[in-house]
């Protein structure tokens, strides 16, 4: 009898009784369509098949952007004998920022098959809404193996790397993402930051992600630590700062955690989930109190590059979407409060005419 493969192999590896299950379930409710029974299931299974690649959106018409005028207060004077700071001379100045009132959606793609069926011939024919849902059931098993990773520190880009992997028990990244933003005019170089990934996590959900190099055979299973070759994919992003966000969103699902990393105050417990327009204001409120006009527009900054990012993948995610949509709100409503233009995003208490019978 073969030895049997560890379930470290690979994401893929792990997938496999699932995605034969699935096919098996799709080939019997075929068949059970073509008779004449079980029609509701059929129909399901179709719209599962093309709901997540068929439909565009876009954003709602053309709104005018907001204007805010924003304080930007001067850097404190740093006394290097006393250890402390004093006040600067300067004083604050106002400019003026334009923020878009909305962020448009682009019109989404289809995911190219081939290059799934590239990372393994196992993926063909399965619907790829099925197929994000056992990715996201995994996440933590995904998330577990990028924690146990270490990815040794080097000058030099090579275009294989050698990664530690500390429990060999977890699903096995199949590559390094070398990561960097837009060169900045001037610069003599770009920050570079390396990230374990599974290559068809990017491959399910961002269809203009750029094609992974082949993956490499993994070594024979031992216990404990082990350390596994793998390629590393250099790739510019849109905006760097907010990428590590985003790949742990495509592994987690979790927008409560998107919220707490983009935005530096913790959201009320359920802001996501009931959407309360009551509750945005207040939360709003305390950032506008909590933080100065630049650092609101800083953050709002951030959440704008993730927005970038997402186009720039072309990701396909309801719940990715109408989380950025609510934090770009936040973001917005906070900024008005401080500005002292509340009218732009909070609508006044409709005026109801009470008439008495005399």
């Amino acid at each position: 009898m073969p030895p049997r493969q560890s379930s470290s192999r690979s994401l893929v590896h792990r997938l496999r009784g699932s995605l034969e299950a699935a096919r098996r379930h799709t080939r019997l409710n075929s068949r059970a369509s073509a008779s004449g029974s079980s029609p509701n299931v059929s129909v399901h299974l179709k719209k599962s098949a093309t709901t997540a690649t068929s439909r565009t959106r876009s954003s709602k018409g053309s709104s005018k952007p907001l204007d805010f005028t924003v304080t930007i207060l001067p850097a404190p004077i740093s006394d290097v004998e006393m250890g402390d700071a004093t006040a600067s001379t300067s004083a604050p100045r106002k400019t003026q920022v334009q923020m878009p009132r909305e962020l448009p959606r682009p019109a989404f793609e289809e995911i190219d098959y081939e290059r799934l069926t590239e990372i393994d011939d196992s993926l063909k024919d399965v619907p790829i809404t099925f197929l994000r849902q056992h990715l996201h059931v995994m996440g933590q098993d995904f998330l577990q193996s990028l924690g146990s990773t270490t990815i040794p520190q080097s000058k030099t880009l090579s275009k294989e790397i050698d990664i530690m992997i500390n429990d060999m028990t977890s699903i096995a990244p199949s590559h390094v993402l070398a990561v960097t933003g837009p060169k900045r005019p001037g610069a003599k170089s770009t920050k570079v930051s390396l990230y374990a990934v599974h290559s068809v996590v990017f491959a399910a959900q961002c269809s203009r992600m750029p094609k992974f190099p082949p993956m490499l055979p993994l070594p024979p299973h031992q216990a404990g630590s082990q350390t596994v070759r793998v390629p590393v994919f250099p790739i510019s992003v849109p905006h760097a700062t907010s990428f590590p966000q985003l790949l742990k969103f495509l592994y987690c699902k979790r927008p409560t955690s998107l919220i707490r990393e983009m935005i530096p105050l913790a959201p009320p417990p359920g802001l996501f989930e009931d959407q309360d327009p009551s509750q945005v204001i207040h939360y709003a409120t305390e950032l506008a109190k909590t933080f100065t006009d630049a650092k609101l527009v800083q953050v709002a900054g951030e959440v704008h590059g993730l927005w970038r990012n997402l186009c720039g993948f072309c990701v396909d995610d309801e719940l990715l979407w109408n989380t950025l949509d609510l934090m770009w709100r936040i973001c917005l409503t906070a900024l008005a409060i401080s500005t002292g233009k509340p009218e732009v995003m909070i609508s006044p208490p409709s005026t109801q005419s009470s008439s008495t019978s005399s």
